[in-house]
């Protein structure tokens, strides 16, 4: 039979080709109902969108022997080309058809197990029973006579039972009246391609033949070809059956994509990708993302190796604990790493240092591989590794393999400390201090401790990966000390303050910061000055994130209404120190920062209007803009207290929707006397 693009009838019914035949070789028909209903469903999609694209089963790769002329071999197919049989068997049942000559013809099957005696039997039985027999779609196969006990114990035989029973009712059930529609449509468009394995020179014809046809070829189909090109004759139908096992596992995770290929491509791509970054320290040539090439160059030399990154790849696809972690933080990827959707090259960071770990370890230490996991998850998330993401990535492709040449026994992430040089990206200080500190308890049970904690901090939303602010007044850079405590202390004190969902105590913080100290962060156009005052992330990244933990200590051991009491006492001490006792005095303050301060503490007794929704900011205009209103303050400030571009105009002017407040008089005296009763 020659390479070519056949339908599957003409395939299956090829009059040069006497038989198919499922060499012994090759692995059982392991295909479960899951599987096989998800194959007749996609068929059935083009069937009722009646759309151009007829279905499609992918490539078949078959060889010939001298001894056996009229006889090819698959070497990969099997799966899908049984699958195919059994549904063409339920619908003629169903019809009370005889069976078609292209699957059984004069006691000979077309496609069959021929070297396994027990199967082939089976087969045999089967075939003719429900060919020669009128039985009832809900006849269980098991009940006949001619099923014998000892098929049980077969694989292949147990999966073809239950896979035709299923097909069958899933026809009666899913399709019913359409049925003979349903089987023309099949027998007329579902369409394979075949290769056809020699000794040589695979690789290039597969190329010519598609190239021919001005149809693209997989990429895991042209790596295949000229794969099974190099390896010696006899290791062809190992190295088939093995490349359809890997296929199988693609196609069971290929999540809500039809096509199984785009899986087994992004594996090849992600393996592509380590070795381009291991031997030249650069990306492939072409873009990594959109519309990329698998390259044969970039591939390891061996199917050895290639299988090994395969081994890796499904350990960690199927390690609930690891796919746990990442179903965490990835919801909309599902399978994190069997994920087909686009990804971004900050998703390779995540992933391909832990594919090269596990593949170049041999470890299956889950606990071990999750910390490394983490690592990487965790610094993903900083904005310096994001600014310059490629040379990051071949960054962390390095680490790991640099680590692996030099690892002695058991891996730990912890160890990665001693790669620091010339990573001060990757390994910055925090990063150091922290793996020092596991390093340190690396045989104690107060370590497993320590890393929740970090852990937990780190996925604060504030934040997001750098614990920098929490961790360096605790950890003694010469003797290595850290104490625990303090940092549980602090933390649970932030946590109080700032609850995993930013904005609840936003406002009160703001106030409780501006009696301690300059906490805003600037954020200013040309034209007038502006603060964003209460910009949590940058604080505490700041020198000023200072006076944010002044705030943090002052609540150990203290619940959130204790805000209320702080604010009450800084306000007194602020009038007092001022000497404020009457309006005259409050209006005579001269700095910006004392008539906020001032005006903070009048909206506080009063409607509390200041720093709420998006009012997060502090604006001083720098230019004389004329507003006609009386000033209030002796020292006339333009204020506002909106956001950078002041949309508000006047209507923002703190001094203008504090109007009310400010113009009593009797009642600020009131207030004032209040305060610092």
């Amino acid at each position: 039979m020659n390479t070519g693009k056949y339908k599957f009838t003409d395939f299956v019914g090829d009059i040069q080709i006497e038989q198919l035949i499922i060499p012994e070789i090759q692995r059982d028909y392991v295909w479960e109902t899951e599987d096989v209903i998800s194959l007749c469903e996609t068929i059935k999609e083009s069937f009722d969108q009646e759309s151009q694209e007829k279905p499609y089963l992918g490539f078949i790769y078959g060889y010939n022997e001298r001894e056996f002329p009229n006889q090819l071999f698959l070497v990969d197919g099997q799966q899908r080309l049984t699958t195919m049989v059994l549904l063409i068997l339920a619908g003629y049942k169903i019809q009370q058809k005889k069976m078609p000559n292209y699957i059984y013809s004069e006691g000979l099957l077309k496609i069959d197990y021929k070297v396994r005696k027990i199967t082939h039997e089976f087969l045999l039985s089967f075939i003719d029973y429900i060919n020669n027999n009128e039985i009832s779609i809900n006849d269980k196969l098991r009940q006949f006579s001619w099923y014998y006990d000892l098929y049980n114990n077969d694989r292949t035989i147990s999966n073809i039972v239950n896979n035709f029973e299923a097909i069958t009712s899933w026809l009666s059930t899913v399709i019913n009246v359409r049925i003979k529609e349903f089987f023309n449509f099949i027998e007329k468009n579902v369409e394979l391609s075949f290769f056809e394995i020699k000794t040589g020179r695979e690789g290039e014809e597969l190329y010519i033949y598609m190239n021919s046809r001005g149809k693209e070829l997989e990429a895991n189909e042209t790596v295949k070809a000229e794969f099974l090109s190099l390896v010696p004759p006899e290791q062809k139908p190992h190295w088939g059956k093995r490349w359809e096992f890997w296929q199988d596992f693609f196609w069971k995770n290929r999540g809500h994509n039809m096509d199984s290929a785009i899986g087994f491509n992004e594996f090849l791509k992600m393996v592509n990708i380590l070795q381009s970054c291991k031997k030249s320290n650069l990306l492939p040539p072409k873009s990594i993302q959109g519309n990329y090439k698998v390259s044969m160059r970039d591939l390891p030399s061996s199917m050895d190796e290639l299988n090994e990154y395969f081994e890796a790849f499904k350990w960690i696809a199927e390690n609930n604990v690891i796919m746990s972690f990442f179903a965490k933080y990835e919801r909309e990827a599902g399978n994190y790493f069997c994920y087909t959707g686009a990804r971004k090259l900050i998703d390779y960071f995540k992933i391909l240092p832990i594919l090269e770990l596990v593949k170049g370890s041999h470890s299956h230490d889950t606990n071990s591989i999750l910390r490394f996991v983490r690592f990487f998850y965790n610094i993903s998330r900083k904005e310096s590794i994001a600014k310059d993401i490629s040379a990051n990535l071949i960054l962390a492709i390095k680490l790991i393999s640099e680590y692996l040449s030099n690892c002695q026994g058991s891996i730990d992430v912890c160890d990665l400390r001693h790669h620091s040089k010339g990573r001060t990206v990757i390994l910055d200080s925090e990063e150091v201090i922290k793996l020092s500190i596991y390093a340190f308890h690396q045989h104690s049970t107060e370590r497993i401790g320590i890393e929740k904690v970090f852990w937990e901090a780190e996925d604060h939303e504030i934040f997001n990966g750098e614990i920098s602010f929490l961790l360096r007044p605790h950890y003694h850079l010469e003797t290595g000390q850290f104490n625990l405590n303090d940092f549980e202390n602090q933390f649970r004190s932030f946590k109080i303050l700032f609850p995993n969902s930013i904005g609840r105590n936003d406002a009160q913080i703001t106030r409780a910061l501006l009696f301690i100290g300059q906490t805003w962060i600037k954020d200013s156009p040309y034209y007038y000055t502006n603060w964003h005052c209460q910009n949590w992330k940058k604080l505490v990244k700041s020198q000023s994130g200072k006076y944010l933990r002044i705030l943090i200590d002052e609540f150990i051991n203290k619940d959130i209404s204790f805000l209320d009491q702080f604010i009450q006492q800084k306000i007194k001490d602020f009038f007092l120190e001022k000497k404020i006792s009457t309006v005259a005095d409050l209006r005579s303050l001269e700095t910006f920062n004392e008539q906020m301060k001032a005006l903070t503490s009048i909206d506080y007794y009063n409607n509390k209007r200041l720093w709420q929704g998006s009012n997060k900011y502090i604006a001083e205009q720098n230019a004389d803009l004329g507003f006609s209103d009386t000033p209030f303050f002796s020292k006339n400030r333009s204020l506002f207290n909106v956001d950078r571009y002041v949309r508000q105009g006047t209507y923002g002017r703190i001094l203008n929707f504090m109007r009310d407040e400010l113009s009593n008089e009797k009642e600020l005296q009131s207030l004032i006397s209040k305060i610092i009763a």
